[in-house]
């Protein structure tokens, strides 16, 4: 589930290298760069929420036959958010402030 999710988060930076030229024929005003992370997210989102649906129920079959080991609520619910954390995760990643290092 982590490297289905790691590769949906590549390829949605692959989408927005190869779509540059989107906001760069619209003179990079706010309405290019909507559309060009609209395009590299809908090309990202959909294969993504597939992926994550797949992986529900991969995961409620998992758990089903760990029940009987003591399996709880709480394990079902992280099994099923591991694509959506791993993305989260991810994307925390890129977006935060570098420390400096010293």
């Amino acid at each position: 589930a982590v490297l289905g999710a790691v590769v949906c988060v590549l390829c949605f930076a692959l989408a927005l290298f190869s779509t540059f030229f989107v906001p760069a024929l619209l003179c990079f005003k706010e309405i290019g760069f909507k559309i060009w992370i609209g395009i590299s997210a809908a090309v990202v989102v959909i294969p993504f929420v597939a992926f994550s649906v797949v992986w529900a129920l991969v995961g409620l079959m998992l758990w089903c036959f760990l029940i009987p080991c003591g399996a709880g609520e709480v394990h079902l619910q992280f099994l099923v958010g591991v694509p959506f954390m791993t993305a989260l995760a991810i994307g925390e990643g890129l977006t935060s402030p570098r420390e400096a290092s010293d």
